[in-house]
């Protein structure tokens, strides 16, 4: 193609040197290109870069989404950046050789509005659940067949053929992988071949056969992971066992299974493998029995699989596997370009995050319980083992380590880096942003995650809540709109509400030390088998050698990031990071509990009444939907009789005419510090320990008010919230947010007035120099038949708490 075949803005760019470069961040983060407006792009018929550019911005955002925009007052202008293709590459440091750029193509010129807009409409014309990067072009090699090295630049982008998938590729990915990791077992998997043989008796599709067939002993097999959307004309019942294992049973018009399963079927054959697990065709889907059995057993199917299939591709089990059939096309197809002898095209988008797929519950403990996934998504192929292999079918493999999508932390259980409650706080939060059809199903599709994890924690869970660390697991906060929901679980629980759930405040990203720094203030049993699940205690920081001895544990900390954890000196085939010591509850706990016949726990302990208005926390984690003027999830204060705030509580803004200008039992669970690092007050750098609070210093009124504090702020103090129709959005407010204090001058380095006051509690009537000042509680409901629900979780200052509270013996349910 000769520059002819250009417009003049395009004759100026040197194509080659535009996908290359050193590597250093400081080199590529700051360069552009301006391209021109995009409507003049849209109008050029002649320059076959910016029909790329065009076909490129069409596919990512959608045809009708950009044409939107154009006819629009807007004039939106297009710019070219550049960044690393390899996600692993270091770009502090820049490269002895040219290495792989991608072109990524930003728009300015646009009003923040605009561009919510325009994304906006490319998710409905791209059926994904979000847009999360810019259009990109990669370029190809000169020669497909030109020998990969590291000194010598070979770009890795490669032909995608929209009718025709390459099978030796994939079978190369495999082969290599497992060949790469041969022997190299997860330790967080319990591969045992004959205890699955006894116990599961796993059905399977026969491929070869065209029937269900009971999997032979040692046999390998690849598991799928897809969406139903819709019930499926063809599953495994009571009445059709025998007629689905009679040999070609599926090569029968009569019993055809859905057509993802079909396609699927067809990938075993190509890869060469025998046997395939489907839920739909693999468990009766008539018998609780076989379906609780499999469920039980949901951890060992899919990581025993020798792959899992994902089907990231449509909403629902007839959409089918991309590019295996004529009836479910490729789409996007790559567009390439050739200018002055050097071939680019369009950046297939590649990540499954962002899919149908990805939004349901089920598929999460798919996707983190499979040692190897290969996706076929709308446009291409991608594939990816727990050990770090990555391959993408749009590029050729890269040098060794390079990876072209990046790690994705939250479809991992990261035992390595992060304590085994972080792995499970993340696992929740990851969860419970998914959707699931039916309610019940609210753990069993969280099933093979708790059996994964139930080995570290060194006992079972119960209604998904750790039993050996159940006055944390206990503390766990709604993010966004979270509703009471299926009252067959029970309200401690996140399996009993709708909606995504953390366990980190708005203000802090971090979970480190948060079991360190919780001590339980209540006692916790089961109401009818009597489990003890928490009792009340106090920190134990005078004698860090007794808890080095107790059970062998031994308490470590890390002076990078003050963490402090604790690992069992014996030899385990893993060595977890412990958050705090733990007891080996065992079998017999997990024995009773799954006798238990009621979710509702007996606690003692103590409470307190504060009353609740429509006022907010003042605290810095005000949400900002709130602010904006839309309330779903409300941090109110909590106040004294005395119109104090003593503290915060977590509530649905729908709730809030039922408890507002009104007093409200509170339940202390756990007391806390302040923060949960080297800069709490408590913090003893010596010991490297929180000094427990027998130890802290007593403060009067006069002791508190020599510390000058900033008035606290009072978000809606006057709002009265109106009860309004069951909806599932925001609740919207009528009244103003009050102006805010100013604070601008805090901030200045010669600054000696009142200290900031932002906190969960007013400063200037409780100290915040007291040791562990944070009790958390839970807002109770009315009774019941004598039981209680939680309606909300907040945080309350002790010395508010104290005098106010009496004993009190709680049903919970």
């Amino acid at each position: 193609m000769s520059d002819d075949d250009l417009c003049h803005r395009c004759r100026k760019i040197s194509f080659r040197s535009l996908f290359q470069g050193s590597g250093y961040h400081f080199d590529y983060s700051r360069a552009e290109t301006e391209l021109g407006t995009l409507r003049r792009i849209w109008l050029e018929q002649s320059c076959h870069f910016c029909e790329l550019v065009k076909y490129t911005f069409e596919t990512h955002y959608g045809k009708n989404s950009v044409e939107e925009i154009l006819r629009s007052n807007a004039a939106p202008t297009v710019h070219m950046y550049w960044g690393p293709l390899d996600e692993a590459h270091d770009g502090y440091e820049r490269s002895t050789h040219d290495i792989p750029y991608y072109v990524d193509f930003g728009i300015s010129n646009l009003s923040n509005e605009e561009f919510i807009r325009f994304r906006a409409e490319g998710l409905a014309r791209t059926n994904r659940t979000r847009i999360d990067s810019n259009p990109q072009m990669v370029a190809f090699r000169d020669n497909d067949d030109g020998e990969l090295n590291q000194t010598n630049l070979i770009h890795f982008g490669k032909t995608v053929e929209p009718d025709k998938i390459d099978w030796s590729t994939i079978k190369d990915w495999i082969s290599s992988c497992s060949l790469k990791h041969l022997g190299n077992i997860s330790a967080t998997v319990d591969h045992n071949p004959q205890e699955r043989d006894a116990q599961l008796k796993l059905r399977v599709m026969d491929v070869s056969q065209a029937c269900v067939v009971t999997l032979p002993r040692g046999a390998q097999y690849i598991a799928l992971s897809y969406v139903w959307g819709k019930d499926q004309a063809l599953k495994l019942r009571k009445g059709n066992i025998a007629s689905l294992s009679a040999a070609g049973c599926f090569k029968n018009g009569r019993f055809c299974p859905s057509r993802t399963i079909m396609d699927a079927i067809q990938v075993v054959q190509h890869l060469g493998y025998r046997y395939l697990w489907v839920d739909a065709l693999c468990i009766v889907q008539d018998d609780s029995e076989d379906i609780q059995k499999n469920v039980e057993r949901m951890c060992q199917i899919y990581s025993e699989a020798l792959l899992t299939i994902v089907a990231a591709a449509g909403t629902d089990a007839d959409y089918g596997l991309p590019g295996l059939s004529p009836e479910c096309p490729r789409y996007p197809r790559q567009k390439r370009v050739t200018i002055r002898g050097f071939t680019m095209a369009n950046r297939l988008y590649s990540n499954i995050n962002f899919t149908y797929w990805n939004k349901r519950g089920w598929t999460y403990q798919e996707r983190v319980l499979s040692p190897r996934f290969l996706a076929f998504t709308p446009s291409h192929i991608t594939y990816q083992c727990d050990q770090g292999c990555s391959r993408d079918e749009q590029f050729h493999n890269g040098h060794d380590g390079a990876r072209f999508t990046a790690i994705d932390i939250a479809s991992e259980l990261d035992f390595e880096n992060n304590n085994i409650f972080d792995v499970y706080a993340s696992a929740v939060s990851e969860y419970t942003k998914r959707s699931i059809t039916n309610p019940m199903d609210k753990v069993k599709a969280f099933k093979g995650v708790l059996d994964l994890l139930q080995q570290p924690f060194k006992g079972p869970f119960f209604f998904g809540l750790p039993i050996s660390i159940f006055d944390v697991g206990l503390l766990w906060i709604p993010v966004g709109r979270c509703r009471r929901g299926n009252k067959n679980f029970p309200s401690w629980s996140w399996a009993g509400w709708d909606g995504a759930v953390a366990y980190d405040y708005i203000e802090t990203d971090t979970l480190m030390n948060l079991c360190e720094c919780t001590i339980s203030q209540c006692s916790i049993k089961t109401r009818e088998t009597d489990i003890h699940l928490s009792y009340s205690s106090v920190p134990e920081t005078d004698n860090i050698a007794s808890i080095r001895d107790q059970n062998k544990w031994t308490r470590h900390f890390d002076n990078d990031t003050s963490e402090i954890y604790y690992r069992l000196s014996e030899n385990e085939n893993q060595s977890y990071r412990y958050p705090r010591p733990l007891s080996d509850l065992g079998q017999a706990a997990s024995h009773l509990l799954s006798k238990e016949p009621t979710s509702i726990l007996s606690i003692q302990g103590r409470v307190a009444k504060f009353r609740l208005t429509g006022q907010h926390s003042g605290a810095s984690s005000i949400a900002p939907s709130c602010e904006k003027g839309h309330h779903g999830q409300c941090n109110l204060a909590i106040l004294d009789k005395e119109d104090r705030v003593a503290g915060r509580v977590l509530v649905d803004a729908h709730a809030i005419p039922q408890l507002q200008n009104r007093e409200h039992k509170f339940l202390a669970l756990s007391r806390s510090t302040l923060s949960y690092n080297d800069e709490d007050v408590s913090w003893d750098e010596e010991s490297k320990t929180f000094k427990s609070w027998v130890d802290s210093p007593i403060f009067n009124n006069d002791d508190i008010q020599r510390t000058a504090y900033e008035e606290y702020y009072r978000p809606f103090t006057n709002w009265i919230a109106e009860v309004s129709p069951e909806t599932e959005g925001d609740y919207p407010i009528s009244s103003e947010l009050e102006t805010k204090i100013d604070r601008s001058n805090i901030f200045r380095m010669d600054y000696d007035g009142p200290q900031e006051n932002r906190g969960p509690f007013d400063a200037r009537y409780f100290s915040n120099k007291v040791f562990w000042p944070i009790l958390n509680v839970l807002l109770l409901s009315e009774e019941e038949n004598g039981v209680m629900e939680r309606c909300g979780i907040g945080q309350v200052h002790i010395d508010a708490f104290r005098g106010n509270d009496k004993d009190e013996d709680v049903l919970l349910g």
